[in-house]
């Protein structure tokens, strides 16, 4: 099967805002049901990154939501209990060490990929940090999609569905 790429432009696919700052992408509409559908939470301080994680998420079948911050994040985790987060760690209010901390301290946490392009910042490694705490998987910035799309399949025991997207297949995931 094989999907071509939409003709209307990405902003016309876009969900509104909410008072937040989330948005919710419900998953493609032509992924197999192979497996069921799993829930994603996208948490970072720069919608363009956020936007463009879940809008490529949602077309490989995920359902995607975002927050600003952890704080508004945990509070979507609590309210939708996704399989999987995907956290910065650099941002304001809550940053994402705190927020792997409090995700990994539930009693079913979910799986969890930090990603960030603080690097190393006065000695600091953000990324071993987030590792060492909790983080399944990591991810520096910048990184290529498929790359973050074939991790998260991998941590959720998935494979990609063929034909769900017009993104390109990883060669292989992580893990």
């Amino acid at each position: 099967m094989s999907v071509e790429r939409p003709s209307q432009p990405l902003r016309d696919e876009l969900p509104e805002a909410g008072p937040s700052g989330s948005m919710s992408f419900p998953a493609n509409d032509l992924t197999p049901n192979a497996y069921p559908v799993a829930k994603v939470l996208v948490i970072d301080d720069d919608p363009r990154i956020s936007t463009l994680i879940a809008f490529s998420l949602a077309r490989q079948g995920f359902s995607v939501s975002t927050a600003e911050n952890g704080r508004t994040g945990l509070s979507l985790f609590e309210s939708q209990r996704p399989d999987l987060v995907i956290t910065d760690i650099l941002m304001p209010d809550m940053e994402g060490i705190e927020t792997i901390l409090a995700l990994k301290a539930g009693a079913t946490p979910p799986k969890v990929i930090a990603i960030s392009g603080g690097g190393r910042r006065a000695g600091r490694d953000f990324l071993s940090w987030a590792r060492h705490l909790g983080a399944d998987e990591v991810l520096p910035k910048p990184f290529r999609m498929s790359a973050l799309v074939a991790m998260a399949h991998s941590l959720l025991g998935q494979t990609p569905a063929e034909g769900a997207a017009w993104l390109p297949a990883p060669a292989h995931a992580h893990g």
